[in-house]
Parts: structure tokens; sequence; C-alpha cells
């Protein structure tokens, strides 16, 4: 069919199958293409063709690829090319580069090794892109590969050529060949070899074991290559030594010679433990033994037919036994993968990690108590799966706080439960509180004195803790132990007019930021860690100071509650409102504890 008689066709299909002759009337949109002779110009303005397309023809056409019209309308490339980027080029196999118009294998072709036009020489062979002596000649003469230990002319070191009448034997010039050794070639020979055992002589001269020349080769049969393998269409080195003049094939790994062959008697049912030692029809070859074939799924297993899938001793394989290590009580196997049942007691695994089995004691761990996951609170110890405080502390919704020293409930009474300080009350009544009753002061008369002993910290760590209600205007007292409104060895606690908590200890004052009196509840604390002093209100720290290391408070004045020495000397008025759960502790709690003790109140 012409070109364009093939065009008609191709409108005849694009216009509903009808086909209209030269002498036929066609439709007046239809245009056709004259002349589509390699001489025609095919860019006609007829048809209108997106970016990157060419109109050849009344068609449009890639030209940047298109081995017909490469680069232009009509230009086709010759067999065996393709066209890339408008331009004709050789097509060459995967693995092969296309040098000067012809494909070669860069990793192995002599004349062009590693890069086009490289070309191996004096006698170096193209082994992965680079030019090397063979295995035979493994040393370098100006440029020539040879062999110094039997090379006549460089015999031991390059240059040092031996007599007309001398041999080239182990690198030195001898007269003859002793020890068994055989002079080759046999024609004139230069040097000696060993033909029961040399690879390059192996029972005659020139008798090649390895032909390492061939390494990198091309070829399509193991013949191509000498005495190498043909893999993959290149020659690779042999696995062959001399032994008692004839070359065999050495077997490594698991592997057996058998005759010529490289076996494994583990499986290979014709060589089954032994060489020779064929199985019978409908018998396989499993660890070296003849087993009766097993219906699928079963595998073979040491001449037993087992479920691979499902068998904990034999999972996935037969040899994948899953471990009964890290206290496992039972195992499980599901689509040949390992898995665990069921932890020994006390133990849980909590990685869903089959490799380390149930790691985790659960009745010790504190991140997983009894429950992987379950973290015991800060400071809180697991002990038989269940988070607690050690001896000393108690826990205050899961975090651990030390014991208090002192403690006041003012549950009808000024008893100090814990260390005996008990409070004297004065004009002290008792109202529903934070925590059960409350102390209440009428803001004039009323208060609570305690004996001189208590608050005399001395140089050592606090903590005093105490929750307020109160509606005041006023600048009030709280907690002091302040022998006169002046200077001195004293510590006392204060709210300014606007419910801003102050404190003030041997000159070293500072204010909170929260406001106090809103007629809610609302936690204080002062604490001293080593030199630093801190003030927290509903468990946030809100002020600091820095005391010396020698800073000590002791003197022989009763600590006070509500009214102290500054009452009336100041602006300072008596307190008014209600006090509940007043604590101290000896030692500085730590912000994650004085969190806990404002969110929980009454710990256990």
């Amino acid at each position: 069919m012409s070109q364009r008689t093939f065009l008609w066709t191709l409108a005849a299909t694009v216009f509903g199958g009808c086909l209209y002759g030269p002498t036929t009337t066609r439709p007046p949109d239809m245009v056709i293409i004259e002349d589509l002779s390699p001489e025609a110009d095919l860019t006609g303005p007829d048809l209108a063709c997106t970016a990157g397309l060419t109109n050849c023809g009344g068609l449009c056409l890639d030209t940047t690829m298109d081995v017909d019209h490469c680069g232009g309308c009509a230009t086709v490339c010759a067999a065996g090319q393709v066209c890339t980027g408008g331009a004709c080029s050789l097509f060459c196999p995967t693995g092969q580069t296309n040098c000067n118009g012809s494909c070669f294998n860069l990793l192995t072709d002599n004349s062009h090794c590693g890069m086009c036009g490289t070309t191996c020489a004096g006698g170096t062979s193209c082994a992965a892109g680079t030019c090397a002596c063979p295995t035979l000649n493994p040393d370098t003469c100006k440029g020539v590969c040879t062999n110094l230990l039997k090379d006549s002319v460089n015999c031991g070191a390059c240059g040092t050529a031996c007599a007309a009448t001398e041999m080239c034997s182990a690198g030195k010039c001898v007269s003859g060949c002793g020890n068994g050794q055989t002079g080759c070639p046999a024609t004139k020979p230069t040097y000696c070899a060993l033909l029961d055992s040399d690879g390059a002589n192996c029972g005659a001269c020139g008798a090649v074991c390895n032909n390492d020349t061939d390494v990198g080769k091309a070829c399509t049969l193991a013949s191509d290559c000498s005495s190498l393998n043909c893999v993959a269409g290149s020659c690779i080195a042999g696995k062959r030594v001399c032994s008692s003049g004839k070359c065999i094939n050495v077997c490594t790994g698991a592997l057996t010679l058998c005759g010529s062959d490289c076996v494994d008697i583990k499986n290979d049912p014709a060589n089954c433990g032994s060489c020779g030692s064929a199985c019978a029809s409908g018998q396989a070859c499993s660890a070296g033994v003849c087993t009766a074939l097993c219906a699928s799924p079963l595998m073979v297993c040491s001449g037993v037919c087992l479920d691979v899938r499902f068998d904990p001793d034999h999972c996935g394989t037969c040899t994948n036994a899953c471990p009964t290590t890290g206290h496992v009580a039972t195992r499980g196997c599901a689509a040949g993968t390992c898995s665990i049942v069921k932890c020994a007691t006390g133990y849980l695994d909590c990685n869903a990690k089959v490799s380390d089995g149930c790691e985790v004691d659960s009745t010790s761990d504190a991140m997983n108590c009894g429950a992987c996951g379950k973290a015991c609170g800060s400071g809180a110890n697991c002990v038989a799966g269940a988070c607690g405080c050690p001896t000393g502390m108690m826990s205050c919704g899961g975090t651990c706080v030390p014991l208090p020293v002192d403690e006041w409930k003012w549950d009808g009474n000024a008893t100090d439960g814990v260390g005996g300080h008990n409070g004297t009350p004065s004009q002290i009544t008792f109202a529903a509180g934070k925590f059960g009753q409350a102390a209440s002061f009428n803001g004039s008369t009323s208060s609570i004195v305690f004996d001189a002993t208590v608050g005399n910290w001395l140089t050592n760590d606090y903590t005093m803790e105490w929750w307020v209600n109160e509606t005041s205007t006023l600048q009030i007292d709280l907690l002091n132990k302040r022998p006169i409104c002046g200077g001195g060895n004293f510590w006392d606690v204060r709210s300014g007019n606007t419910g801003i908590v102050g404190t003030e200890q041997l000159g070293i004052a500072f204010n909170g930021t929260t406001a106090i009196n809103d007629g809610k509840w609302h936690q204080i604390a002062y604490t001293r860690q080593g030199t630093k002093l801190t003030l927290y209100i509903d468990g946030k720290a809100e002020a600091s100071g820095t005391a010396s290391a020698s800073f000590s408070v002791n003197n022989g004045t009763a600590m006070n509650f509500g009214y102290g020495p500054c009452v009336y000397q100041d602006p300072t008025t008596p307190y008014k409102g209600l006090l509940d759960e007043m604590r101290f502790f000896n030692s500085a709690l730590t912000s994650d504890q004085m969190a806990a003790l404002n969110a929980t109140g009454i710990c256990q």
C-alpha cells in the first residue's frame, strides 16, 4: 500500500468507515495529503498539533523518539538504531555500551575496559572494568604480565635472566629440575613444574585447570571459557585444582564431590547421605535420609511429615524452633511465624518481640507494674505487681511524698497528730473546711500559738505547707516565728491588701503573684533546699530567693498563726478566714510533689 493510499484508508476510518476514492466527492473538511514522498513538505498548516508534537503528513508525532521521523518528518533511522533526543543512534542491550557505533561490555571487553577505547595490554585482561594480570602470571615487568617464579627472563625479579642452559624454578635460576619436577614447556624448558599438583601444568606442561586469562570473556557455552564456567554470558573463575596430575572440582560449603559433580548429600535424592545412595521412587532426601514424600502443605522434617505453619518446634522451616527462653510459658506458631501465647507468672511481653521472650517482670518493673504500660508515679516502687511508695513516704495520687514530721488537721482541735507539737488556740472556732473541718479566725483576737521548738529549722532543708480561705482587703498575718516586729533571727509569711502572699526570712524577702483573697481555698507552701528559698501557691513555684549556706533560723519565740508581733505595729492586721491541713516536712519537696499535694490534699 502506498503512503497516499494508507492515509486515504486512515481518513475513511476517521469519517465513519466510508472510503472516498480520488473521483468521489469528499466532505469539505477532509484534508487530503497529495504527496508523502520523503521529499514532500509534511508540515502543512492544516493540522494543529499540541506542544512537543509535529505535523507529519496529517499525523501529530514526537520527532524526538520516532524512528521513522527522527529529528524531522520522514527522517528514518537505520535498522538496529533508536531515536533519542531527535537523533538516530545505535541501540545496545542492557549491560553494553555504544563505542564508536558498536556495542561492548565495558566490564569484560579487553578493547574497551571500563570506558570506550581503553585497551588491556601486556597480557592483562578486563575483569570488572579493570585491566589486571591473570592468576597464572600475577606479576608485571615493563607493563607485561609474567610470573617471577617461572619466567627465565625475569626470574625472581624483573630483568634477572637465566642463562641459556638454565631454567627458572621458584624464582631462582637452576640448571635442571629436581624434587620430581619437570621442565616446561616440553620443547624448550624455561621453568620447573610439579605436574602432580601444578594447576597451570596438570599432568602435562600447559594443561591449565583454571584458565584465568578467559575471565570476563563473552561466552555462550562453558566450552567457550576453556576450563572455566560460563555464567550470564561471561566467563567466571573456575573451582578446580590439580590432584595426582588431574584437574578435579573443589566443592565448597556443604557440597560433596560425587564423581565430577558437587552435590548436597543432605538433600540430593541421587546421593542421599553419601555418593551413589539413591532414594527409591516416591521418596525424598531430607537431612541425608530417604523419607516418604509428604502431601502439601506438610514438610519432611527428620523423616517425619510436619505442618511447619503451626508447629512451634518447626515453625516456618524444619530447623526453626520457637524460643522457650525469656520466661515464655507457652509458645505459638501461626502462618510459619513464632509467637508468644502465654508468659510465665509475673512476666509480660510488652515489646511484642519473640526474640527476647517475656522481657518484663511485672512484679517489680515501675514502668510496667502489673500490666504493660502501667507506670508508677514519681518516686513510687512496684512491689508484687502493685505501685507503692517506699518506707517513709506516702502516696499522693500516685506520686510519692515524704511523710510529714508535723501535721495539724484542725478537725475540732489543734492537735499535731504526728510530731506532738500541739497548738494552743485562742478565740478559735471550727467550721467546714477543705478536708473535714477547719480552724476559723475572727480577724481581731483569734490566734494559735505553738511551742518554741517548732520552726527552728537551723540550716536544714524543710517544707511548710497549709491551706487558707479568706477575703480580706487588708494586710494580714499568716504564719510566723518572729520575736519582734523588726530585724533579727526570724521568718514570717503574710498576705498584702491585694491578697498577694509575701515571705521574709533574715532579711530575704519576696512575693508571689496569685491573689488568695477570693474566698476560695488556696495552698501555700514555703521551702528551703540548700541555699534556695521558694514560695509555692496552689502547687506552683511563684517566687524564690537565695540564702547563704550558713543561713540559720533558731530562736526561743513561739511559732504563731494569725497574730504575730507586727499586728498593729505596721499595716499588718490579725488573720480573718479559715485554716486547714497544715503540714511540715524535714525536706524540700520537689515541684512534682508539691503539685501532687495540691491536687490530692489528703495522701495515704
